[in-house]
């Protein structure tokens, strides 16, 4: 919004309101910390990653990012912001993760978006990218 000042954003739930259909949206994590596996510092790693995911934290990390807390959504006013239209969804749960939060392993999202560019570059079919996206499942 910053790059963009003169334009208005808005985030929006699907189906548009006034459609008749039950409004939903898909929210998630555009960011995320873990812990590697082959970390020496393993426990106050995880006390950290408990300690920033704490409401507090979590808002200030949101509020510098420019995005929503990942916990205490429900204490959070949004009708100052461009999530207004969609607050109520968030507040209550009416929201989905995409797709791609519950996959396997990264090798899936690497080979859709190689793929992907292989297919509309001619380099690729869509059977050698269904392929490729069963072989990085079964990693």
């Amino acid at each position: 919004m910053q790059a963009a000042p003169d334009q208005e954003f808005v985030a929006q739930a699907f189906p548009p309101e006034g459609s008749g259909d039950q409004a939903f949206g898909v929210a998630s994590p555009t960011y995320s910390l873990s812990i590697t596996a082959s970390s020496k510092k393993k426990d106050a790693a995880a006390d950290f990653l408990e300690w920033v995911a704490e409401p507090e934290q979590a808002g200030l990390f949101a509020e510098v990012s420019g995005g929503l807390p990942i916990t205490g959504i429900a204490d959070v006013d949004l009708s100052d912001t461009v999530y207004a239209p969609v607050q109520d969804l968030l507040k209550n749960g009416e929201f989905t993760a995409l797709p791609n939060q519950s996959w396997p392993n990264a090798a899936v999202y690497e080979a859709l978006a190689t793929g992907v560019q292989g297919v509309l570059t001619g380099q690729s079919t869509v059977d050698s990218v269904l392929e490729s996206l069963d072989a990085a499942w079964e990693q």
